[in-house]
């Protein structure tokens, strides 16, 4: 397991700054099994009543909220209300997340749970599947498979360039894609349209501003039913950049930690590309451990690929039966449980 002391020491040089108490508050709360997706705490302890009215196309009512406030926009209406657990959303509302906020809706269309990510603003239907269009002449009909183009890098995360490349899945049957960013505001910043499933940042566009976060949209141009995938983008600011970069440098290595100790200053700023990519190596490099696998399983829960950490989750749980830690196992089971019922499957 992580050496705690050892950890809360990594980092001398950033007293002062929040970092090294941050870092040292992360390793605390994984120690103590109480970090993760599980929590399930809620804003004031009470369930809200919930609101419809007859104009109301009923998505469902939002069943959690936790880690901040989440707000809503009614369909027609022009300001936001605070949002809370038990209010039923319908097609054409508005939700919007702090920076640190999760939310999930039970999506009565099928009876599943919806993700809404962390510091966005986005529309409520999106987490939960369109209704069914058809008529008495073709509802047998089996439906047109919707479409995402999903986005590999950067994914929902800081970045410590600014400049980025930008990579996504290929969508079948699509001959171009249309990659746009966008500020937070909704001004558009520049718009492309590409080929392939990669490019780089277009050389006449100014850098993104250091301290400011984006929008990044892929969509497929050439398929009929496909959908934009979307990613939010934060490029720190070049003072926190240079700190990043200048305790990477100075951090040295203990061979009896398991994580290494620039995991954990990635994660305090968010940086969870670079966090995932750290683990990675690790993993290649034949160095996994039940600890490994299950904070990788946790970022990539953080960064929207289930798929992923369904897999490191499973993995956490074998080694740490092979090692006869319960404890561990019992925690990569629990995160595994909560993973399924938040993506709806019925493994």
């Amino acid at each position: 397991m992580i050496n705690m002391k050892t950890s809360c020491l990594l980092f001398p040089s950033l007293e002062g700054l929040g970092v090294g108490s941050a870092s040292c508050l992360l390793t605390l709360l994984l120690a103590s099994g109480n970090w993760g997706i599980g929590n399930n705490h809620q804003p004031n302890g009470t369930l809200a009543v919930a609101q419809s009215n007859s104009n109301c196309d009923r998505l469902g009512p939002l069943i959690r909220i936790e880690g901040g406030e989440a707000r809503i926009r009614r369909r027609g209406n022009a300001n936001y209300q605070l949002a809370r657990v038990g209010d039923v959303l319908c097609r054409g509302d508005r939700i919007k997340l702090g920076e640190t906020t999760t939310a999930r809706i039970r999506c009565e269309i099928n009876n599943q749970v919806g993700i809404y990510i962390s510091g966005r603003e986005s529309g409520a239907a999106n987490p939960c599947p369109p209704p069914s269009r058809c008529d008495v002449t073709d509802c047998n009909r089996e439906p047109n498979p919707i479409i995402s183009a999903e986005i590999i890098s950067p994914r929902n995360t800081a970045l410590l360039t600014n400049k980025p490349s930008f990579v996504w899945r290929p969508v079948a049957d699509a001959t171009s894609y249309i990659v746009v960013l966008k500020r937070l505001s909704g001004e558009e910043v520049w718009q492309r349209e590409v080929s392939t499933t990669q490019m780089s940042y277009p050389t006449d566009q100014p850098p993104l501003k250091w301290g400011t976060t984006y929008e990044l949209s892929v969509t497929p141009s050439s398929s009929n039913n496909a959908e934009s995938a979307e990613s939010k983008i934060v490029v720190l600011s070049e003072e926190n950049v240079q700190i990043v970069r200048d305790s990477v440098l100075q951090a040295q290595l203990d061979e009896t930690i398991n994580i290494p100790p620039q995991f954990y200053l990635y994660l305090n700023y968010n940086l969870r590309e670079h966090a995932i990519k750290t683990l990675e190596a690790l993993v290649k490099q034949g160095k996994e451990s039940a600890d490994v696998q299950l904070w990788l399983g946790d970022v990539y829960s953080q960064v929207q690929l289930p798929e992923l950490a369904k897999k490191s989750y499973l993995r956490s749980a074998e080694l740490a039966k092979a090692s006869d830690n319960l404890k561990a196992e019992k925690l990569a089971q629990e995160r595994l449980k909560e993973l399924e019922e938040s993506v709806g499957t019925d493994d």
